[in-house]
């Protein structure tokens, strides 16, 4: 099985995606993801379009306004950094991220109780769904 591309902002989503996405061939993608993932499977940190943006690459149009934009590679910035604080490690693109117990934990309890740890998450508009999963204490999240 190929290597696992994560894009900074994703690591984010990923700690509270419940099943909803963009469209059914990008929930396929994040359950296929989340579940490698929970078995121990790491990822590598690649910078734009990443496994999970996949089926909005097949929409070109779609990847190109979202993927590809500024404000993507912005929130994937904010992201690691905030994830690299968080755990006291320098996370940039090409590292390897490993969704651990602990990392899963310590990164939850920032994303739940530090406003300022999702930066990255400004604007999004899944912004309202991950407040409810976060304040439910990640009730129904797939990791």
């Amino acid at each position: 099985m190929a290597e696992i591309r994560l894009r900074g902002h994703h690591v984010l989503c990923l700690l509270t995606y419940i099943g909803r996405g963009y469209s059914p061939a990008f929930i396929l993608s994040m359950d296929r993801v989340a579940a490698r993932l929970k078995t121990g499977e790491a990822a590598r940190i690649v910078e734009g379009p990443d496994d999970l943006c996949a089926p909005l690459q097949a929409e070109t149009h779609k990847c190109a306004g979202h993927c590809l934009s500024n404000r993507s590679l912005q929130r994937d910035a904010l992201a690691l950094q905030a994830i690299g604080e968080a755990l006291g490690q320098a996370l940039q693109v090409g590292s390897v991220f490993a969704f651990t117990l602990a990392n899963i934990q310590t990164l939850r309890l920032k994303f739940r109780h530090a406003p300022a740890f999702r930066a990255a998450c400004d604007g999004c508009e899944w912004h309202s769904l991950c407040d409810e999963i976060a304040a439910s204490g990640f009730e129904g999240a797939k990791l």
